[in-house]
This record gives structure tokens, sequence and C-alpha cells, in this order.
């Protein structure tokens, strides 16, 4: 299976697997959305940020708003570059200690790098994904069609909304089930929540991140 076959190099040296990727952050591009902008990006609706960064290659990294409610990533599994990614398939694997998450991307294309600095640093995936947490570069098969299929920023901000609305109604009814008794508030001795995924449990929280942010597949 493609998760079975990115494993297995997952654990190859690093500099074997980084391929051509460009240096670590986006440069100018002048074709495309943006024309004549630093760093243009577009999201999915699967919660993935795209930017272009020249000669014709798409940056893909973690939305940051999902970033922001993954809990910790123990490990981050990534294409082989030169391997031919199918727009809609799983092309990534965050591991957590509640399991795993796939990324997937909307267009298909090839992969031309990877982020190395995961290999040893997987947390970055999610604490800086606009910056080092940066995931694979592709170059699409039709870049048009790839720029096309991504949402616009009002359909990003609408999309965000929406899932992080479910999100925290997923997270209160699991907190506070319907019928259970209120417990202590803050003003007579309560404590807040600062660690949700250990409260609820590793599992059960990234079955409701899964759920709220990717829930459409």
């Amino acid at each position: 299976c493609p998760l079975d076959e990115a494993m297995r190099s997952h654990y190859s040296p690093v500099a074997d697997r980084q391929g051509s990727a460009p240096a670590d952050g986006p440069t100018r591009s002048d074709d495309g959305p943006g024309e004549g902008t630093t760093a243009w990006t577009g999201s999915t609706d699967d919660h993935a940020t795209v930017t272009i960064i020249g000669d014709g290659l798409l940056r893909v990294s973690i939305e940051a708003t999902a970033a922001g409610v993954l809990p910790p990533v123990k490990s981050v599994v990534l294409p082989v570059p030169g391997r031919k990614i199918t727009g809609g398939s799983p092309c990534c694997w965050m591991i957590f200690e509640g399991g795993t998450l796939p990324m997937r991307i909307p267009f298909s294309g090839t992969v031309e790098g990877v982020n190395g600095e995961l290999a040893e640093h997987p947390h970055l995936a999610v604490e800086t994904p606009g910056g080092k947490g940066w995931l694979f570069d592709v170059r699409p098969l039709d870049r048009t069609g790839a720029l096309r299929s991504l949402l616009t920023p009002e359909e990003a901000e609408s999309c965000n909304f929406r899932d992080g609305e479910i999100f925290h109604r997923l997270i209160g009814e699991c907190v506070r089930p319907p019928g259970s008794v209120g417990g202590p508030t803050m003003q007579d001795g309560g404590h807040p929540l600062a660690d949700l995924p250990a409260v609820i449990g590793p599992v059960k929280y990234l079955e409701i991140v899964r759920r709220a942010f990717w829930g459409k597949r």
C-alpha cells in the first residue's frame, strides 16, 4: 500500500530523500495567481496550503488553522521524490500517539523534493507549517488546473470557520456529554483544560480532529 511504501523509504538516509528541493522558504514567482508578488498561496478543502515557489513547483504544507488543533507529531512519512501522486489520494502521513492522519492534495503531479528536516524535527510540521515545517514540493501535471482546484480566500475562510465550529462542538460533547451535570467553573475552583488530548485521550482526540477537519472523506 502507499503508506507501507512510504514507511520503507522514510527510514532511508535523508540525503537520498531530499531530491532537488529548493532552498527553505518560498521564492518570488512571476506567473500564476498573484503575479509579481511573493509566495502566492492557496488552500485546499483538505486543509493543505499550496505555495508557488517558482520553476513550476508548488510547495505543500499543513494549513495553519488545522495545524493549530493537531496533537504533537511523532513522525511525518513523506512521499519519495520522483513518485507520481494522484489528486485526492493520500500522499503523506502524520503519525501521532493516537493514530495516523493522511494528507491529500486535489491535483496530480510528481514529487520533486521533501523537507528532510522533518525526519529529526517532525513537530515543525504543525508548529511552523508556513515556514520550516513545509512537507514536500510537487510539479503538477496540469499547473493551471492545479491552481484552479484551490479554494478562494473566502472559501478557505468559510471552510476553516465551519470545521472549527464542528471541532468545538465535538469537543464540548466529549468533555460534557448531553445530560451531564456541570462541574466546577473557574470562579469556584475549576481549572482550564490545558491539554485536551491528555484529558480526552489521544485516540479519541485524534478522531475528533479527523471528523471535524478531515471528515469530508
